[in-house]
């Protein structure tokens, strides 16, 4: 039950919070840092392509390019 909650949350090929957890995560960290008087930052990546690199490439030369 335990690895199906996981898989449900996050991603898992880089094991980082998917699309459905991020805003919660996001959201404690805001909560904490205002609570502490701590600063955070974010950092998104977009990679343009990837689906190209991944049919050229090959799924796990992806894979290792998210990781």
């Amino acid at each position: 039950m335990e690895r199906i909650h996981h898989l449900a949350d996050y991603d898992p090929v880089t094991h980082q919070p998917n699309r459905k957890l991020m805003p919660d995560r996001l959201h404690q960290n805001l909560v904490n840092s205002a609570r502490y008087g701590r600063q955070g930052a974010l950092m998104l990546l977009d990679l343009d392509q990837f689906k190209d690199f991944n049919v050229t490439q090959g799924h796990a030369a992806g894979d290792r390019l998210l990781q």
